[in-house]
């Protein structure tokens, strides 16, 4: 499950500078580097030795000594930049004047919330994908039943102790992936993308609502968001629940269009319940032109919002479409078309509305070869924008049997020249890693069991070395965990007794039932039995070097 996402300007951020003839040394006396830490780096006597310390760590950009004799003294922070700098009378700080260091992303995808993937992330509900999971509610209890079990998902499956938990984690941005019919107006019974109703294709629309409000939440918390589109008309990965529904054929890449009307198959599904799946949307348009016109719509609904004081500033970017053509071959113009049809034209408008956002594009086999070298080209065409990154998406569950020491020594062993991605670095293009997890030897008991204090303790070097190796490997700038959380024990069906749906008892969003296989791949399970400890106090000293990177 490999992901290239292409994201341009990624890391715009307005950091500090000390002055022109200064330097990372030069101390900047009243001023306090707010947010953005690596790790505090002890007690030190002096603002040199904090300055010290910042130029022997490889992330470090600035850093913030404590000069209040108060308590605790003397504290010397070591800092990614000095983008949140204060005026702070107890306070020194120094940043480097040339090529500073940006943020860098410590963040989590909201998988699962606004996209459900039935298959694979709940137990209290099963489905191929989403489509077929409401289309068997419709046929079993209703329209007004299945409008409000996605209510009651919407508004429940992310509550707020779980994004107080990202904010004292240290997480600074959150990717969220949302299907397209996020965008759509109800057939039936509704004017706005924020009417509760159906889409032609049968999803259930007025999921924005819950979207915006999650984004005052993110604000509050000093968390970004990165709008994913996981999901496009017509299915543009082969049977894959995230992509709302799961489809055999590439209709989306081959020039399919919608049917006239619904009582027509319009593409086949995988087998086990997947599909047919149906659509009354008539249109001339292939599915993929449609799909490009949704792109379109998300980066005007961001426009939009950016207006909004609530929720301004939140928003670093978006992505065109989630693995486009997984497990179909052939389509690399196509992906290349959907690019450069949309990205110049969301783009405009960002820079039209003063808007420095990320547009994000992504590749992955078997139609990824050559993508570094063809962004590099569209870059000095002047089709694609300059600043780019591409994400990456690094797992290890499906690299085979692999021991401990195996699965530690392949991460430790990685360099720019050996990894996955480098023929991004080698095109000067920068690395984001968008997915990962601590999910190995496809969630084998033996690798994955949080009640077993060994496992744990294995998988507390695991996640200190993955971390490393994102922190320091030259070209990347940073990493999105998968994913905040599984569904375990979430029934977001209503009932007399339950009419807003319930985590049952015994569960939480960090916490599973006894045996639920998928609980390694919940960030907040993680970091409730100690697995994942936070970036800023794993003291990253190098590759594989740090607090909890050795047994």
């Amino acid at each position: 499950m490999l992901l290239f996402i292409i994201i341009s300007s990624l890391l715009c951020s307005n950091s500090v500078y000390a002055e022109k003839d200064g330097g990372l040394c030069t101390p900047m006396k009243g001023t306090n580097c707010f947010g953005n830490d690596i790790t505090m780096a002890g007690v030190v006597g002096d603002s040199a030795t904090c300055c010290q310390k910042c130029q022997e760590h490889p992330l470090c950009g600035a850093w913030t000594w404590n000069a209040n004799e108060g308590s605790p003294p003397h504290e010397c922070w070591l800092k990614y930049n000095c983008a949140g700098n204060v005026s702070d009378a107890n306070s020194v700080s120094g940043v480097t004047p040339v090529q500073p260091k940006k943020s860098f992303i410590n963040g989590v995808n909201m998988g699962g919330w606004l996209l459900t993937e039935t298959s694979w992330m709940y137990d209290q509900f099963n489905s191929p994908a989403e489509a077929d999971w409401i289309a068997a509610s419709r046929r079993g209890s209703g329209d007004a039943y299945t409008i409000q079990t996605m209510k009651n998902h919407w508004a429940g499956y992310i509550p707020d102790k779980a994004l107080d938990t990202l904010a004292q984690f240290g997480t600074n941005t959150v990717r969220i992936p949302i299907g397209y019919w996020i965008m759509d107006t109800p057939v039936s019974g509704g004017s706005t993308m924020y009417d509760f109703g159906f889409n032609h294709e049968g999803f259930v629309t007025g999921g924005i609502n819950y979207l915006e409000a999650m984004l005052v939440k993110l604000k509050a918390r000093n968390i970004k968001a990165l709008i994913d589109i996981h999901a496009m008309p017509g299915g543009s990965s082969k049977c894959q629940s995230y992509a709302g529904w799961q489809v055999n054929d590439d209709g989306f890449w081959q020039g399919a269009s919608p049917p006239e009307d619904n009582t027509t198959a319009i593409i086949s599904g995988c087998g086990g319940g997947a599909g047919p799946y149906y659509s009354s949307r008539g249109n001339a348009k292939t599915w993929l032109e449609l799909g490009a016109e949704y792109v379109v719509k998300v980066g005007d609904w961001i426009v939009g919002v950016e207006q909004n004081s609530s929720v301004s500033g939140v928003i670093m970017g978006m992505e065109v479409v989630n693995e486009p053509g997984l497990g179909w071959s052939g389509i690399g113009n196509d992906i290349r078309w959907l690019a450069n049809a949309t990205v110049p034209i969301v783009q405009g408008k960002f820079k039209a509305n003063n808007l420095k956002l990320d547009i994000i594009l992504n590749f992955i086999g078997p139609n990824e070869q050559g993508m570094g070298a063809w962004v590099k080209q569209q870059q000095t065409q002047g089709i694609l924008p300059n600043n780019i990154t591409i994400d990456y998406h690094n797992y290890y569950n499906w690299d085979g049997q692999l021991s401990w020491s195996q699965l530690n020594a392949k991460i430790c062993g990685t360099s720019p020249n050996n990894s996955p991605w480098q023929q991004y670095v080698t095109n000067d293009l920068p690395v984001v890693i968008g997915e990962w997890s601590q999910s190995t030897n496809l969630g084998a008991k033996a690798f994955t069991d949080l009640t077993n204090p060994q496992v744990v303790g294995n998988l507390t070097v695991l996640w200190g070395n993955q971390i490393s190796l994102y922190a320091t490997t030259s070209g990347v700038v940073g990493n999105f965990h998968w994913a905040l959380r599984m569904g375990s024990g979430w029934q977001p069906s209503p009932s007399s007794q339950y009419p807003n749906g319930h985590q049952i008892a015994g569960t939480d969003w960090d916490h599973s039932l006894p045996g639920f296989g998928p609980a390694v791949w919940n960030m907040g399970e993680l970091i409730r039995v100690g697995v994942a400890t936070p970036m800023h106090k794993l003291n990253i000293t190098g590759l594989c070097q740090c607090s909890t990177c050795h047994n």
